[in-house]
């Protein structure tokens, strides 16, 4: 078995972050901009989710009670 590469690891990439910033204090540099890339990284796999979600929705036909339930919890845009 293959062992996935780190960078699709969005979970492991985190968890070694957080492990390198644990060596420092909270309010150091280092500490700072480990917590940046951290947030960076949660944001661009959350902007790819959106995007495969969209492509999902866009090429499926929801009932309109299910268009309703995805606006009504937040994920469903009428431009989609």
């Amino acid at each position: 078995m293959t062992e996935q590469p780190l960078v699709d690891d969005t979970e492991k990439v985190l968890q070694v972050l957080e492990s390198i910033a644990r060596q420092y204090s909270e309010s150091s540099d280092e500490y700072k901009c480990i917590e940046i890339a951290a947030r960076a990284i949660v944001f661009v796999k959350s902007e790819e989710v959106k995007k495969s979600f969209r492509t999902f929705i866009s090429q499926n036909r929801l009932t309109d009670a299910q268009k309703q339930h995805l606006k009504y919890i937040g994920v469903y845009e009428d431009d989609i």
